[in-house]
């Protein structure tokens, strides 16, 4: 069986950067990046998180300030242009740009799968999003639906990215036993330059998902649930 893929990042994406890897405490880090190959900009060493009582992270909590920390990883990059050379080399057909004919529109999975995300992180905080689940209404239909598709939808990424590191184990002597550190190195994808890549592309118009275009692939369904991309803007 033969699989048709292609990138939307420049080609040498997948060469590893040599970088240097300083951790400045328990659980942070900085990078800087230390290969001329232009495919490093995409790639580096990641010290993770354990995001636990002793080193939360600044995407933990209900605040303003997190919700947009959250937001900002994802809600200004709802479509992506490409070219008809560009879409040329993707696996999946996809439409032209109504407003830019020449364009083709894409969303990188990625941000789907961060608006997920954060719709689920709003699940541990009732108090705060009250998000209605369980009165039978139309609306609590459809926001199940749409979680049932958002946790779904990480498991396939989560399986299909699968995360290799390892995580360590320690004898912590003031619990007398081995525990396992989730704060480990990773080798990770540099967001940065993906949202750098997304601001570049980034269409900013107003978006008609009713303006049917000639070219346009044909997908019949039998149900429009919450989880289709019919809205974007997430």
């Amino acid at each position: 069986m033969s699989v048709k893929y292609s990138s939307l990042l420049p080609q040498d994406e997948g060469r590893l950067c040599t970088c240097s890897h300083k951790i400045d405490h328990p659980v942070s880090s900085r990078w800087m990046m230390t290969s001329s190959s232009s495919g490093s900009r995409y790639w580096l060493y990641s010290f993770f998180l354990n995001a636990t009582k002793s080193g939360r992270s600044p995407y933990q909590g209900s605040s303003d300030e997190v919700n947009r920390l959250w937001e900002d990883l994802y809600n200004d990059f709802a479509i992506s242009l490409i070219t008809g050379k560009e879409a040329a080399r993707l696996p999946n057909a996809t439409s032209p740009m109504a407003q830019e004919p020449t364009k083709y529109m894409v969303q990188l999975d990625v941000f789907h799968q961060l608006h997920c995300l954060n719709l689920m992180r709003k699940l541990v905080y009732p108090s705060v999003f009250n998000l209605d689940l369980t009165s039978g209404s139309e609306e609590a239909e459809e926001n199940l639906d749409h979680l049932e598709h958002c946790y779904d939808s990480l498991r396939q990424a989560l399986q299909c990215n699968a995360d290799l590191s390892t995580i360590y184990y320690e004898w912590v002597p003031e619990r007398n036993r081995l525990v396992g550190n989730l704060a480990t190195t990773h080798t990770c994808k540099n967001y940065d330059s993906i949202l750098q890549w997304a601001r570049d592309h980034q269409y900013k118009g107003p978006l008609d998902y009713t303006a049917k275009v000639e070219g346009v692939p044909i997908r019949h369904v039998s149900h429009v649930s919450g989880g289709e991309s019919l809205h974007h803007h997430m």
